[in-house]
């Protein structure tokens, strides 16, 4: 048996080994044509090495356009490509291999499996970054409100905790930066509202920057509104002293005229008015009409406020009159000539009188020639001309200097003239 099996394996044995080598041959034939090598283009997110370098020269970098993958080619058998993806690709960019000049760094690509199947493009490739200088920079973050608390109440503060934000990073982006805000909702509100607000970055025009490329310490803060009821009041002023003789006292008068105050509402439902007291206007020193400023926050009651800072400074006017003197050229048509003799006549011999009233200047401005009366008494007087005193009908506070007149007697011939009387 074992002969057998001996001659079995040892007859033409050339023609075996011949068969062996063929068979092989053919192996590598159908492999060859089946599974052919071939190029591929795969895709890599790139990372950036060593970017810490940039920190000791205070330095930041981007990405160019944020393109932080890269396109490349590998060859290998078919069998192989198939069963790779980007991710068994390393794409690395050295930060101490930077192009400054040219703003890029050139990539490594390595392949992570296959490595001896595998061969890559020796192409350059590059990712485009941009250099740029990096500061930092503090800022106080301002309280703000949008929306409008429910009737009879307004914001009277706002607080933030914390209130005070620091960014870093590029200083192209942190140079913009004007105001920084937190902003809570207070919108048909009548009590204090408390929210967790995230800070606003602000540029001169108030629009908003993009934050994206900046470190903030802080990713919110926390916003009060307080809350409390407003009342609109008049502003009263009290005055001491008396006004010179001569003078009269017009008008007080204070702008703004009214101002809303704020607090508890127990506190504001007793307060009618807010008084300015009398130390502020003494009329004994007033010759003239008189402005003054001052600051009613100092005379409201404790736990009360002012809506409006800028309602907190108010504006005294006190308008005095003073006594003046104006000439009239009154019309003598309408001076009256009474107890004139029986059997005669009256006349002016001048068609007006002039006249000088004293008084204060609002009642002289506000008077007309031609609506002043008067009248002269003719008892006694004869035929022939005489020097007569006018007697002038003026309201209370004006006086008229002493006037005479020339008036003519005559007989009367029947026809009365104007402005006389039998």
């Amino acid at each position: 048996m074992k002969k057998k099996l001996k001659n079995l394996l040892t007859r033409n044995i050339g023609l075996k080994i011949l068969a062996l080598v063929f068979s092989v041959f053919l192996w590598f034939f159908v492999v060859s044509v089946n599974d052919p090598e071939q190029t591929q283009t795969f895709t890599a997110a790139v990372q950036i090495l060593n970017a810490d370098v940039l920190e000791s020269t205070g330095e930041y970098y981007t990405v160019t356009d944020g393109k932080t993958t890269v396109s490349f080619q590998a060859t290998a058998k078919r069998s192989i490509l198939d069963k790779l993806t980007g991710a068994d690709f390393t794409a690395t960019a050295d930060m101490n291999f930077l192009d400054r000049d040219k703003g890029r760094i050139p990539v490594e690509i390595s392949v992570n499996r296959y490595v001896s199947q595998v061969s890559l493009s020796t192409r350059a490739r590059y990712i485009n970054v941009t250099i740029g200088e990096k500061t930092a920079a503090k800022f106080v973050i301002e309280g703000d409100t949008k929306g409008t608390p429910a009737d009879g109440f307004a914001v009277s503060s706002v607080a933030v905790a914390p209130n005070i934000v620091t960014v870093d990073g590029p200083a192209n982006t942190v140079n913009k930066i004007k105001r920084v805000t937190a902003t809570v909702d207070v919108d048909g509100m009548s009590k204090d509202v408390t929210e967790a607000v995230v800070p606003e970055f602000l540029d001169d025009f108030g629009d908003p920057i993009n934050t994206s490329g900046l470190d903030i310490n802080l990713s919110s803060v926390q916003v009060t509104a307080q809350i409390q009821s407003v009342k609109a009041v008049a502003i009263k002023v009290e005055t001491t002293g008396e006004l010179a003789e001569g003078l009269e006292l017009d008008k007080i008068t204070t702008d703004p005229s009214t101002v809303t105050i704020l607090g508890d509402s127990g506190i504001l439902n007793d307060i009618t008015d807010i008084t300015i007291p009398s130390t502020v206007v003494d009329l004994s020193t007033i010759t003239e009409d008189f402005e003054t400023t001052v600051d009613i926050t100092r005379y409201l009651p404790e736990g009360v406020s002012i809506l409006n800072s800028t309602d907190g400074t108010v504006k005294i006017s006190v308008d005095v009159l003073s006594h003046q003197e104006k000439v009239f050229a009154v019309p003598t048509a309408n001076i009256t000539l009474t107890n004139v003799a029986a059997g005669c006549r009256a006349h002016f011999t001048t068609e007006t009188i002039t006249v000088t009233i004293a008084g204060l200047e609002r009642k002289l401005t506000a008077m007309s020639a031609d609506a002043i009366t008067g009248s002269v008494d003719c008892s006694g007087l004869s035929e022939g001309s005489h020097k007569v005193n006018v007697q002038f009908n003026l309201d209370e506070g004006l006086t008229a200097g002493t006037v005479t007149a020339e008036v003519e007697i005559s007989p009367d011939t029947g026809t009365q003239n104007a402005g006389s009387q039998n």
